[in-house]
């Protein structure tokens, strides 16, 4: 039911079971509206909508929920080559900061784990 409104650029507020379809609910309208390279060579966007910086967050509460999140946006944003990067911690800081600065279309995160984990290491 939020498909509708979520593709027409309307901010959506839902409640659900687990299993029923949050994630692709706001993922698939979100990975719309992501400019990529397809997007260019297909006259859909102007060579200067590109961007290596993030055009969405996505914020999550655990830093389970945020590789399931990431992956299942992967799966969805697989043929538009759609670049999305988990970003938490309880891993290697460097990594994740290199993977941004190569570019990335999609962040998906959790606030506490990866700057907390940073600030305690500083």
């Amino acid at each position: 039911m939020t498909l509708p409104v979520a593709l027409s650029g309307t901010d959506v507020i839902g409640q659900a079971k687990t299993g029923t379809g949050k994630t692709l609910g706001f993922g698939l309208p979100l990975l719309e509206r992501v400019t990529v390279p397809a997007d260019v060579e297909a006259g859909r966007a102007a060579p200067e909508a590109l961007t290596d910086a993030p055009q969405a967050l996505v914020v999550v509460p655990t830093r389970e929920l945020c590789q399931q999140v990431t992956n299942d946006l992967l799966t969805a944003g697989k043929v538009r080559n759609v670049r999305v990067l988990a970003i938490y911690g309880g891993r290697a800081y460097e990594p994740q900061v290199e993977a941004l600065k190569k570019g990335v279309d999609v962040v998906v995160g959790t606030p506490a784990g990866f700057w907390t984990s940073r600030a305690r290491r500083s």
